[in-house]
Formats: C-alpha cells, sequence, structure tokens
C-alpha cells in the first residue's frame, strides 16, 4: 500500500501489516494509488581520459 504523508508530500510504500494499520489510523498519513511506474534510467557519461603528466627533471650536462 501507498501512504502519503500529508506535512511533507513524500509518498511511501509500506508493506508491514503493523505499519499498514499504524498509516491507516495516523491522520497525517493518506493511502493513495500509485502512479504509473516510471522507469530512470541515468544517461552514460563519457569520461576521457588523459595520460598523466610527469614531472621529469632533466639533469644539466657537465
Amino acid at each position: 500500500m501507498f501512504f502519503k504523508n500529508i506535512e511533507t508530500g513524500l509518498i511511501h510504500e509500506v508493506t508491514n501489516e503493523d505499519h499498514i494499520n499504524r498509516c491507516l489510523n495516523d491522520s497525517n498519513y493518506e493511502e493513495v494509488k500509485p502512479k504509473k511506474e516510471v522507469e530512470i534510467v541515468q544517461e552514460e557519461k563519457k569520461v576521457e581520459v588523459k595520460p598523466k603528466a610527469t614531472n621529469k627533471r632533466t639533469s644539466a650536462k657537465k
């Protein structure tokens, strides 16, 4: 079951029977029908790998 916290607007899926009963009896929560599930797909970020710069010291020729 899904419950909306009226004060915060957050919606929670509750599966525990005791917790469901608590939400049903709490005036801060109302049962809501879930919206169609939306699949969130993160866009792959391409990272360009650059060669690490080295600090080579050249010795002076004597």
